[in-house]
C-alpha cells in the first residue's frame, strides 16, 4: 500500500477501531472478493487477515491443489477478518459485496488493546 491509498482527502484520519488494511478494504469493496487460488501474491497481501508469511504460504501451497477454508486456517490466515474478502472452495461466509461494508465493519474484531491513551502523541517545537 502507498500512503495515499490508506489516507486521502476523503478519509484523512485512520479509523482507530480497525487496522489500516481493513479500513482500505471496507472503502474498496469493488476490489473483492479475491480468489486466493488464482490471485497474484500482491493482491493476496491486500486481504485483511493475511500477512506476508500467510500470503507466501498460500502461493506455495497452490502448487499442490486448490485451497479451502480449513487449509487457510491451518496456514495461519485470520479467517475472522479474511472470510469477507476472499473466494475459495467451501467458503461458508458471504463476501463484503453481498453483505455491505458497514455490516462487515461491525462483525470484524476490533484492534486489541488500542485506547486513545495508547496512541503516539507527537509535538513539535518550531522555535516560536
Amino acid at each position: 500500500f502507498s500512503v495515499n491509498e490508506i489516507v486521502d482527502d476523503t478519509h484523512p484520519d485512520l479509523d482507530l477501531d480497525i487496522d489500516p488494511k481493513m479500513g482500505w478494504a471496507l472503502r474498496h469493496p469493488e476490489a473483492f472478493p479475491i480468489d486466493i487460488n488464482t490471485a497474484p501474491y500482491e493482491l493476496i497481501l491486500r486481504i485483511p487477515g493475511i500477512g506476508v508469511k500467510s500470503a507466501k504460504l498460500i502461493v506455495a501451497s497452490r502448487r499442490y491443489g486448490r485451497l479451502n477454508f480449513s487449509q487457510l486456517k491451518k496456514i495461519g490466515v485470520v479467517m475472522k477478518r479474511a472470510q469477507y474478502f476472499i473466494a475459495c472452495r467451501d467458503l461458508p461466509m458471504q463476501t463484503v459485496n453481498e453483505l455491505k461494508p458497514e455490516y462487515v465493519r461491525r462483525k470484524v474484531p476490533r484492534q486489541r488493546g488500542k485506547k486513545e491513551s495508547d496512541l503516539l502523541q507527537l509535538s513539535f517545537d518550531w522555535g516560536e
